[in-house]
């Protein structure tokens, strides 16, 4: 059984993976340094980038004149000691052109499924994300 702040602090990193989602889906890429560790390193598909700009750069580039929407499943967290953890987080991700029409987009089905590997580190903000692995498992033709 776990103790209360050991699940603390996996629904702790469950919250970091979620809220990146969140601001990758809706242009808050200025504000992903509060959930990233100092130097972090994130590998898209087999390309690595370290620092925050960098990744902000790596994300913007995914993200620019098109509207994405992760669907996440619950992360998988283990603690690894007490101020590091880690996690698999599968990922189905939907895409459309960004239009000046209101209304939904039509639906074409997901993009890919994806799979992140998130390593934390807890710091004196709380936890954040160290290292991100992020691998293609299903791609649409």
């Amino acid at each position: 059984m776990q103790s209360p702040s050991e699940t603390e602090s996996i629904v702790a990193c469950q919250q970091v993976v979620a809220r990146l989602a969140v601001l990758l889906d809706h242009d808050g890429l200025e504000h992903i340094d509060t959930l990233f560790a100092d130097d972090p390193i994130v590998s898209l598909f087999g390309t690595e980038v370290r620092g925050i700009e960098a990744v902000r750069m790596m994300f913007r580039s995914r993200t620019e004149g098109v509207v994405i929407r992760h669907a996440l499943s619950p992360s998988q967290v283990e603690l690894t000691s007490p101020d590091s953890a880690r996690a698999i987080t599968y990922v189905t991700v939907y895409r459309g052109a960004r239009t000046d029409a209101s209304g939904p987009l039509p639906l074409t089905g997901p993009v890919n499924v994806v799979e992140y590997e998130d390593q934390f580190v807890r710091v004196g903000e709380g936890w954040k994300i160290a290292r991100r692995e992020i691998r293609m498992i299903f791609k649409a033709p």
